[in-house]
């Protein structure tokens, strides 16, 4: 009862916009609510590394992320069939998401429309209208992806390419 009435009071998120609320902040408010496989799968959706999910909603997603990783290994390098990752299942619409990406100009537009989708498709895999441990999981993904976008600056860019060049060019200098 109380899974559901937290995730029925989950603010709403929008990529590209601030977060209402910290990872940790949510994490600690999961923390007592959640049996100990349920928090781990939190904990793996908050850091964006399902990998080894115990749950059925985190297995679903690290199967669409692992899809996710071989479609955009196969786009880079075409014949390396061999040393993708298993996978259960298979979605059209990452196989679609991925294609488009790869249609864009720079990295940090193929990002963003993976971003994007990543975020529908945690939508879609909770269910609408669902309040349960789907939804948490879910809006533990999404914040991440949040998070990740709000993180990005372009005058911090700017400044860490800056400091990187200068660097760069100390070290090639010191070594002559």
């Amino acid at each position: 009862m109380i899974v559901t009435y937290l995730a029925a009071t989950l603010p709403s998120l929008t990529l590209g916009r601030p977060a209402p609320v910290s990872a940790a902040g949510f994490r600690f408010s999961c923390s007592g609510l959640l049996d100990e496989p349920e928090l781990r799968d939190l904990d793996r959706m908050l850091d964006m590394s399902p990998g080894s999910c115990e749950t059925p909603f985190g297995q679903a997603w690290s199967d669409l992320e692992i899809q996710i990783s071989n479609e955009c290994a196969r786009k880079r390098r075409p014949g390396l069939e061999k040393k993708l990752r298993m996978h259960g299942g298979y979605s059209v619409q990452v196989r679609e998401l991925v294609r488009d990406a790869f249609q864009r100009e720079t990295p940090l537009e193929r990002e963003w429309v993976l971003d994007k989708g990543r975020f529908s498709l945690l939508e879609n895999l909770a269910a609408p209208g669902s309040l349960g441990l789907e939804r948490i999981l879910a809006f533990a993904g999404q914040l991440r992806l949040v998070h990740r976008w709000a993180q990005f600056d372009e005058e911090q860019g700017r400044e860490r390419f800056q400091k990187l060049v200068e660097e760069t060019v100390k070290e090639v200098r010191s070594e002559e």
